[in-house]
């Protein structure tokens, strides 16, 4: 990491949980993820090309839960409020 970077956790989404380095001044990122084909799904018909070759997209935005002292610069996914993204780390938390 350096001066231009920054290192943000994603919380939520398909890349809940990981961090990744970013260019500094980053607001929004865009995650690119291949939909689970199920093999069940197999037996009465293969997946159609689109259905191989499609690939989703979230985009998520950066914003800051804050603490009483300090504030922690997070990406969540557009559609998920700040509410909703603590709510999901404490439903989550494990000692």
């Amino acid at each position: 990491m350096s001066e231009t970077t920054k290192n943000v956790l994603f919380i939520g989404g398909p890349a809940d949980g990981n961090r990744m380095i970013v260019p500094r001044y980053t607001y929004y990122w865009k995650v690119m993820t291949k939909p689970k084909l199920e093999p069940s799904s197999f037996i009465q018909e293969l997946p159609t090309i689109e259905e191989m070759l499609t690939i989703n997209t979230v985009t998520y935005r950066a914003t800051a839960l804050a603490g009483s002292s300090r504030a922690f610069e997070v990406f969540i996914p557009e559609t998920q409020t700040a509410d909703q993204t603590i709510e999901l780390l404490l439903s989550n938390y494990k000692p």
